[in-house]
């Protein structure tokens, strides 16, 4: 259904694809692509996909087999704000992964989901860069760091433990808004990801060989380090 304002009036008319034919179940979820208004982007409670580049006129399936969707609110197609062939897709995870990435505007997909259980995404947001990504999900909020490639979970000691099902992201808050089951509205905010580095020789025990050295030396510890300085 598409809705247009005619002389100070909500017209609605139907767009002319009938999803539910050849089994391909109800639409679930509805986007347009920011870069180009004329490519919509549907996804059905089957986990099939559709494409559209003229406005809606005609849709062609692109992929199946892909989450399905809640029964009451349907799944998330979130087009990329950087890459106009980048969409995500969320839904069920209980039988396929409850988060994708295509990098060809639907053509393929993949599995998205590391750090995150076997949950159903109900919502997906991105920052103003898209250097984060929030899920609203059966299981709690989460955030995807796309430097760290993976999803964490943002619930703490206060959060409510239950449904999380929608998010939006307020750029001029820089918050992550999420909305629950019974339990209200929920700010993330100032969300910042930070790289600490350690000062390794005096937080824990660490060798360095050989000694003394001149071409190259070894480092080795217990600890994870993701970085070492050496300062001359």
């Amino acid at each position: 259904m598409r809705l247009k304002v005619v002389d100070d009036k909500i017209v609605a008319s139907q767009y002319p694809h009938n999803f539910a034919s050849g089994g391909a179940g109800q639409v679930s979820a509805i986007a347009i692509s920011p870069q180009d208004t004329n490519r919509l982007y549907v996804a059905t409670t089957n986990g099939r996909f559709f494409r559209s580049v003229d406005a809606g006129k005609t849709f062609v399936q692109k992929a199946s087999a892909l989450s399905g969707s809640h029964y009451l609110y349907g799944s998330c197609v979130l087009p990329s704000i950087k890459d106009k062939n980048t969409l995500y897709l969320s839904g069920n995870g209980y039988t396929n992964a409850p988060v994708y990435i295509t990098t060809n505007e639907g053509d393929t997909w993949t599995s998205m989901s590391s750090g995150l259980p076997n949950t159903t995404v109900f919502n997906i947001v991105a920052n103003e860069d898209e250097s984060l990504l929030f899920a609203a999900s059966e299981a709690g909020p989460y955030v995807y760091i796309a430097a760290k490639n993976k999803w964490f979970p943002l619930g703490g000691q206060i959060t409510p433990n239950q449904t999380y099902w929608s998010v939006e992201y307020v750029n001029s808050e820089k918050t992550a808004r999420f909305g629950t089951y019974g339990r209200g509205i929920w700010d993330f905010k100032d969300l910042t990801i930070e790289t600490k580095t350690k000062d390794i020789a005096n937080a824990f025990k660490v060798n360095i060989y050989p000694n003394p050295t001149t071409d190259f030396i070894n480092i080795s510890t217990l600890e994870s380090v993701d970085k070492v300085e050496i300062k001359a």
